[in-house]
């Protein structure tokens, strides 16, 4: 068999292998290339193989960076059973409050009566209560968490508005906190950010936290304990 393709398969194996390791690559590229052009001019005979080799090599780079930069780039998407519930929710009730705006507007039958067409006005100021409270937790409350270890930046993303980039200069400390729900408890952090207010990044709106909490401490960046979450507090700051 040829022999440039042994020792290509063997490197195959060896890229998948050090994958994580950039320095081992890094080194080993250089050889891998001058090895490659040896065989294209001693093996003249076979030099559809020895195209197939470099065709290899080139891939398992591929393969390499594509690992890089799945170690530089880490995110967390949306909590699905949370974010998505939501936006049905406020789907199905802005779908509700039309009907009764529409019923008070043109009341038949018992809806005329005072008592049922008051019980109806009180209804849609419920509904649309409710509506408000989905639409600030979506407009405040990050969807989406971006982390760049090569930069060492935090991409906080919005449904609703602008990205907002947070480098280690703009992070003052973080606090740990926990959400509770009627059914389920959320672990989560507050972002203490200068010149503007606190973040909140947790599993209650998040898939995983835990990605933002290693950079944290990677950095450095002061912890000042458990905070209790109140949900007043945290959304009258955006006022």
């Amino acid at each position: 068999m040829f022999l440039g393709y042994k020792v290509t398969h063997f490197n195959i194996l060896t890229f998948i292998e050090w994958g994580k390791d950039k320095k081992r690559t890094f080194a080993a590229v250089p050889n891998l290339g001058l090895q490659w052009v040896s065989n294209y001019l001693t093996c003249s005979t076979n030099k559809a193989s020895v195209k197939t080799e470099a065709f290899v090599i080139l891939s398992n780079l591929a393969i390499f960076f594509f690992n890089l930069h799945g170690k530089m780039i880490k995110q967390t998407g949306p909590n699905k059973y949370q974010f998505y519930a939501k936006i049905l929710m406020a789907i199905g009730l802005l779908l509700s409050l039309v009907g009764t705006i529409y019923i008070i507007k043109h009341p038949t039958g018992t809806m005329r009566e005072t008592k049922n067409l008051f019980a109806a006005v009180l209804l849609a100021f419920f509904i649309g209560f409710i509506i408000v409270l989905i639409f600030i937790q979506l407009y405040f409350l990050p969807f989406r968490v971006i982390i760049n270890n090569d930069v060492k930046s935090i991409e906080v993303c919005f449904p609703f508005r602008r990205s907002q980039m947070l480098y280690p200069d703009n992070l003052e400390q973080y606090s740990a906190t926990t959400i509770y729900t009627r059914s389920t408890k959320y672990e989560g952090l507050l972002l203490y950010v200068k010149n503007g207010p606190k973040l909140l990044i947790s599993d209650f709106n998040l898939q995983d936290s835990k990605v933002v909490l290693d950079l944290l401490e990677e950095l450095q960046i002061p912890y000042i304990g458990m905070e209790k979450f109140r949900f007043w507090r945290f959304y009258r700051q955006f006022l």
